[in-house]
């Protein structure tokens, strides 16, 4: 797993470790660290590049329109979260794959079960 943030790099760092999920993700990539950001797919394409995975394999988890916005442009499959920035209703103007409104929504989207479905 990767993050892509428009957030510089620095302050990402500092969120991902006060959250304590920094060591979920294997790659972190911010837009201070190239030529352009989101919407534009340089960022997404990186990290696919880096992994070695084809487009149809991922899956982009966003908040904002913006992250459709990107998804669509990199040509992957883009579920959004809503509560981020951006209004459940300009998210779906955008039409992303799938719309969620919990995070824990992706376990059932992606297959995975959790501690709790095996009881």
């Amino acid at each position: 797993m990767a993050v892509a943030s428009n957030r510089p790099t620095e302050f990402s760092l500092i969120l991902l470790n006060h959250l304590r999920i920094l060591n979920y993700f294997d790659y972190v990539l911010c837009a201070d660290k190239l030529r352009e950001g989101k919407p534009h797919p340089e960022i997404l394409n990186k990290i696919i590049r880096r992994f070695s995975v084809k487009k149809s394999q991922v899956l982009y988890v966003g908040d904002m329109v913006i992250d459709v916005q990107a998804g669509k442009r990199a040509g992957v499959k883009t579920i959004v979260i809503a509560g981020g920035s951006s209004s459940s209703l300009e998210i779906k103007k955008e039409r992303p794959f799938k719309m969620i409104s919990r995070l824990n929504q992706l376990t059932d989207i992606i297959g995975v079960k959790t501690s709790q479905d095996k009881k």
